[in-house]
């Protein structure tokens, strides 16, 4: 009971790509005072899915396509997971998790940014995809108040051409992430919060027709919500606010690596800060 090992195989059949295999082991070691750790290794292929294939989504604020010339990816995945649940009170209980992965991953399907002005993204294979990192995750549980507070860092080194080496990038990357979510069972509502920090990043764009490596600055990003439901969870409404920093552009460092240097020093990421509604009606059937 203590300890299990779980082997399995997907396949996938497609008149695109042929048949496609993926095999995955699992193992999970139930320790003492509830600490738990997990194992999975992963080999085989994946193959595009129909949004990176056929996607034509292109309006005045976007313009993200497809890509039929697309190659399954073909790699490895190891991860190692260690939990830990403790119950400090009644009122009080945290879980934590430590996370451990190495990725290798040949023709990565990325999206990649292949005109700035206007801005225009389409799906392309990164021929060689390496990503070693760590990541911490911690819930803590206070009556009515749940609050996640978790950190990653990834060493990644991407390159677009593989033979050749002529577009490779080492980088490392920290996130930080925390929300929270405040529950006020009286007037059955409640209150989230999301934040996220993405350290320096990368990105390929095209320039001229050449591939080049551009680096983005940090920057962080905050969303709310408050969810009330009525008449016996029926109807369930939600009115929410993203992007409250309204970040819409990001400081880069131009182009590197490459012969053109064209591009803006700056890249948009939103439209800016943005406003919902949403009601659901629950028809319990």
């Amino acid at each position: 009971e203590s300890f299990s090992v779980q082997p399995g195989i997907r396949a996938s059949f497609t008149n695109l790509f042929g048949t496609q295999l993926y095999y995955e082991t699992s193992a999970r070691k139930l320790l003492k005072n509830n600490w738990e750790a997990r194992a999975v290794l992963g080999f085989g292929t994946r193959t595009p899915n129909f949004d990176e294939l056929y996607t034509y989504f292109v309006d005045v604020n976007h313009d993200v396509r497809g890509n039929l010339n697309l190659n399954p990816e073909e790699g490895i995945s190891t991860f190692f997971h260690l939990k830990k649940h403790a119950t400090i009170s009644d009122n009080l209980s945290i879980k934590n998790k430590l996370t451990f992965s190495y990725i290798n991953v040949a023709d990565r399907i990325e999206l990649i940014t292949i005109n700035e002005f206007p801005l225009q993204f389409e799906y392309n294979n990164i021929d060689d995809f390496r990503s070693i990192g760590t990541s911490l995750e911690n819930d803590f549980y206070y009556k009515n108040l749940k609050l996640s507070i978790g950190a990653s860092y990834f060493a990644i080194k991407k390159n677009f051409n593989f033979e050749t080496e002529a577009l490779a990038t080492n980088q490392g990357n920290f996130q930080l992430n925390t929300n929270f979510t405040y529950s006020i069972p009286k007037i059955n509502t409640a209150i989230t919060g999301y934040y996220k920090f993405i350290g320096e990043t990368n990105r390929f764009l095209l320039v001229d027709g050449v591939y080049q490596n551009q680096i983005i600055d940090p920057y962080g990003w905050f969303d709310m919500t408050i969810n009330k439901k009525l008449l016996d969870d029926k109807i369930d409404i939600t009115l929410g606010a993203r992007n409250l920093f309204n970040v819409v552009e990001v400081t880069t460092n131009g182009v590197s690596n490459g012969a053109h240097s064209g591009t803006s020093n700056s890249v948009v990421l939103g439209y800016g800060r943005s406003y919902f509604l949403k009601l659901g009606y629950n028809l319990k059937i």
